[in-house]
């Protein structure tokens, strides 16, 4: 099937509310600082996946040492997910595929990544970036996960963070 032009092809920026509650306040998406760290480029990534991405499921320490929550729901009840759609009709974020060619990762650097994502569930073929902020007035949709994805408000980011065990804030 193709896409014509004037078709939505919506995206999603994954993450958890803290970060979710920096973008609203910064009003940027922006890329991101691990993978500087990592030596890597810097991307913002996103992912056609309409529930959650697998490969964006955060990661945590415990006494055990580091570890990554196994669902949606196991991060929603601890630290809360949001994700921010994005209208991608214009094909302006990169493939996964041409991230590797823009950034020059070898075949074994992809297929590496891509066979450790897919042990979660992850489709390399969902995923999508820019190198560049994106400004939060150019997004389609601001969404917090109360048992399913619901439009952010205030009502429902106090929801969301009463559920969430490893928040705590101010009223």
């Amino acid at each position: 099937m193709r896409i014509h032009r004037n078709e939505k092809k919506l995206v999603y920026h994954y993450t958890h509310l803290i970060a979710g509650g920096t973008i609203i306040q910064d009003g940027y998406l922006r890329v991101s600082e691990f993978e500087k760290k990592q030596g890597m480029r810097a991307a913002l990534w996103f992912s056609k996946h309409e529930i959650y991405e697998p490969s964006a499921l955060k990661h945590y320490q415990d006494g055990n040492g580091i570890k990554s929550f196994q669902s949606i729901q196991e991060q929603a009840d601890t630290v809360g997910c949001v994700r921010f759609g994005y209208d991608d009709s214009d094909f302006a974020l990169h493939s996964w595929k041409e991230y590797g060619i823009l950034v020059n990762l070898s075949r074994q650097e992809r297929r590496v990544m891509e066979k450790a994502q897919k042990k979660q569930g992850a489709i390399h073929s969902d995923w999508f970036c820019t190198f560049e902020d994106i400004k939060l007035e150019d997004m389609s949709t601001a969404e917090i996960w109360i048992d399913k994805w619901v439009e952010w408000t205030e009502e429902n980011l106090k929801i969301a963070m009463d559920k969430a065990e490893g928040i705590t804030y101010d009223e």
